[in-house]
């Protein structure tokens, strides 16, 4: 017998076996159930509110809210918030954290609420630079105090 093309006779081999089907898509997740409700975490100093600020259930700041400024342009339920975190590169303590917060919130005091501008002037205050934070805070406790602020 002679080879036609130098190539061995015979038959083509069979194909290779087609790749398995791919695996099953994972269940749905299970309907989420009703919602745990927010913890109120804050408590009243005068007629601000102050609170730590957490993240994945780590405290990583503190927190005010004054609620006693608007902006002409705000909506009604738009009021004076700022955070101040501990911070990685100019660090602050649990203790002066919350203090920078409580000297923020009074600053705000002399900022007159019927100013157009009064939140917008409120917020631009920078807590780590812009005051003169007492090492104590009975001293600011003593501030507040002194104002006669209503709640």
């Amino acid at each position: 017998m002679v080879e036609v093309g130098g190539r061995g006779g015979g038959p083509p081999p069979p194909p290779p076996p087609p790749p398995p089907p791919p695996p099953p898509p994972p269940p749905p997740p299970p309907p989420a159930g009703p919602r745990e409700p927010r913890q109120r975490v804050g408590h009243a100093w005068g007629p601000f509110q102050v609170a730590p600020v957490s993240s994945h259930g780590v405290q990583i700041g503190w927190g005010g809210t004054c609620k006693k400024h608007l902006d002409d342009f705000d909506y009604a339920s738009a009021c004076c918030k700022k955070q101040i975190l501990f911070g990685k590169i100019h660090p602050l303590d649990y203790d002066e954290c919350r203090r920078h917060v409580k000297a923020w919130l009074l600053a705000g005091v002399e900022i007159d609420p019927t100013w157009p501008e009064a939140r917008a002037d409120h917020l631009r205050i920078n807590p780590r630079t812009d005051l003169y934070v007492p090492e104590d805070e009975a001293e600011l406790d003593a501030q507040l105090a002194s104002l006669n602020l209503d709640p």
